[in-house]
């Protein structure tokens, strides 16, 4: 299966990167000399991706700023013959139709899903990349996570991407439950940041990624919102579809992950970069 799309989540105050994110954006936070939302970027353009739907906080323009093209800057690099130095930037996002998207955390419902809600046009009906911004996956492997989780969804199916980690980190995530069937694991629980006690030592955990079918956004809008957090989760939309019969497929990663949402996160994915280099 060919996506062309991908919807990228990067409204979130960062609050767990505070003092830092009260001004830069969390999706801006340097990974060696890119920003964070950047090496996202390069896994959809590795994936074939060509369209982009990224929603940010309404009244933000930190990632719309880097996405567009600065003739100043242009023209001020040409008139002190400094065109080398500004050759990296003619690759940023290229081969890239993006659109950006305003959430208002004032007034908008609150959750993973949220931003999904905002997307429908810019979806259409074909099937698409749904991603994290706080998640950066770097593919070890001549590979793409991406492209092998469509692969592995038929048409109109859905999936998630998963890793597997320490049994005592699990607690920060989804942990999943699947089963095998014909040669695919096929997901039959999710249960969220929790230590179930039957996880094995190293469970396979949610690191939000997806592959959804367009059809996915109409049930998330009928779906309540959770009574005990007030939160509209994309999950909650999988485990209806795995209860309708349609379960999520789920690709289990080599790739090297890193939540950097958190300050411990972003430090290790900058040490992973300056130790084996940018993809």
């Amino acid at each position: 299966m060919k996506v062309h799309r991908a919807v990228i989540a990067a409204a979130g105050l960062g609050t767990r990167m505070f003092p830092i994110t009260k001004t830069i954006d969390k999706a801006m936070l340097p990974i060696g000399t890119r920003p964070a939302i950047d090496l996202i970027i390069g896994e959809c353009q590795a994936a074939g991706v060509d369209q982009i739907a990224v929603v940010v906080r309404a009244g933000s323009t930190q990632v719309q700023d880097y996405y567009t093209p600065d003739p100043t800057l242009e023209s001020l690099l040409a008139r002190h013959s400094w065109q080398s130095k500004g050759e990296v930037l003619n690759d940023i996002g290229r081969g890239i139709d993006f659109q950006f998207f305003y959430q208002r955390l004032d007034v908008d419902d609150y959750g993973t899903a949220v931003p999904l809600l905002l997307v429908r046009d810019f979806v259409g009906e074909q099937p698409f990349y749904y991603i994290s911004g706080d998640d950066v996956l770097i593919d070890t492997a001549y590979t793409s996570t991406l492209l092998n989780l469509a692969e592995l969804v038929n048409v109109g199916g859905s999936g998630l991407v998963a890793r597997t980690c320490d049994w005592a980190e699990a607690q920060r995530y989804g942990v999943l439950d699947v089963t095998r069937r014909d040669g695919r694991l096929v997901l039959t629980g999710l249960r969220e940041k929790e230590i179930p006690s039957d996880a094995t030592r190293n469970p396979l955990v949610n690191i939000s990624r997806y592959v959804l079918p367009a059809t996915v956004i109409d049930l998330i809008r009928d779906l309540p919102v959770d009574p005990r957090t007030g939160e509209r989760r994309v999950t909650d939309a999988l485990l209806r579809l795995m209860d309708s019969g349609e379960p999520p497929l789920v690709y289990a990663t080599d790739g090297q992950y890193f939540d950097i949402g958190d300050h411990r996160g972003l430090l290790a994915a900058n040490n992973f970069v300056d130790t084996r280099g940018l993809p």
